[in-house]
């Protein structure tokens, strides 16, 4: 999958030199989001979507799923582009608005995507933060060549963003996740707008730099 040269292909070999469990699996799902978060609101498709596409690489436990978030980190910072990169914690889906506005082309790599989808698909959920953050990617996932409007308060409209380009990195337990899935959920349209990378095995450490 991975090009013979270009950036896709760069990233890829840094974080396979880089990481201490150096997962291909992992690699290319962290070159790929970073790629589509620097082309951002540059190109899109004859339907109008861009390339903020969410990414969510299961892996067993102790797998080395902290490395697609330290790698981004010293990319992005090593750019002078840090601030591209959303807090990895998000509180709310205002929150998450918020940090968009004011850079509307982000990442947001985060190490318990899992949970955060779990809480979204358990319709039992009770946690309003929970369903924001999930209404907000939902939505946000079709406005790529357009303009969120926001949503209205008592106080007045907030949040209108123009062309949003938010990219997903998340990682995760395959446990965490299939454990809420049930058919209707498969045909909802938060799975469906995410793409699944599956680590089968446990990497094992990184011994030295790895050829091409």
């Amino acid at each position: 999958m991975i090009p013979t040269s270009g950036l896709i292909r760069e990233i890829y070999q840094f974080y396979m030199r880089a990481a201490y469990r150096n997962s291909p699996v992992m690699a290319t799902a962290t070159a790929i989001s970073i790629c589509q978060t620097i082309i951002g609101r540059r190109i899109k498709g004859p339907t109008g979507l861009r390339t903020n596409d969410y990414h969510l690489v299961l892996a067993p436990t102790t797998s080395g799923k902290e490395s697609p978030i330290s790698i981004s980190s010293q990319l992005f910072s090593a750019a002078g582009i840090v601030d591209w990169m959303m807090p990895e914690k998000i509180q709310s889906g205002n929150g998450m608005l918020k940090v968009l506005a004011s850079n509307p082309c982000s990442l947001w790599v985060c190490d318990e995507f899992g949970y955060v989808l779990q809480s979204i698909l358990d319709k039992k959920n009770r946690d309003a933060n929970a369903r924001q953050v999930a209404n907000q990617l939902l939505t946000l996932y079709g406005k790529s060549s357009g303009v969120f409007t926001g949503s209205a308060y008592a106080s007045g409209k907030t949040h209108a963003i123009h062309q949003p380009h938010l990219c997903v990195l998340g990682v995760s337990t395959g446990h965490t996740v299939f454990k809420e899935i049930s058919l209707d959920q498969v045909i909802d349209g938060m799975l469906g707008r995410i793409a699944f990378w599956s680590v089968q095995e446990r990497p094992k450490p990184n011994r030295g730099l790895v050829s091409d």
